[in-house]
């Protein structure tokens, strides 16, 4: 039985407007059978949970100091300490301030129920 592949992106058989072959009518594509979770612990050769946090300068321009101005955090699940770190300012070498921070509260009281989350 034929596979095919993610990026197939022709109509099914049966929902196609077209005349189909019989056997079109019983191909079945990768994604609809399975999607396995991504597995950062298996697949670390080819994947990375790295979250770079800062701004991104043009890939193009001469490399300079700016272009260093990038946090590397190694996975997206952080320590309160390294939450805090984050949450202060960085402080370049020379005095200035390299980039800062804002907390935006998505909380609310959960005896509000779903109108809670509206207001």
């Amino acid at each position: 039985e034929a596979l095919g592949s993610m990026g197939n992106d022709a109509a099914l058989a049966v929902l196609s407007e077209k005349p189909r072959q019989v056997n079109d009518y019983f191909k079945q594509l990768f994604a609809q059978v399975t999607n396995p979770p991504i597995d950062p612990i298996r697949e670390e050769i080819v994947m990375s949970l790295v979250c770079p946090v800062g701004p991104e300068r043009n890939l193009l321009s001469e490399p300079g100091p700016s272009h260093c101005e990038r946090l590397n955090v190694r996975h997206p699940v952080l320590t309160l300490e390294e939450m805090n770190a984050l949450k202060g300012k960085y402080i370049k070498p020379d005095g200035s301030v390299g980039f800062s921070t804002h907390v935006i509260d998505c909380t609310f009281p959960a005896g509000s129920g779903p109108d809670g989350m509206i207001h």
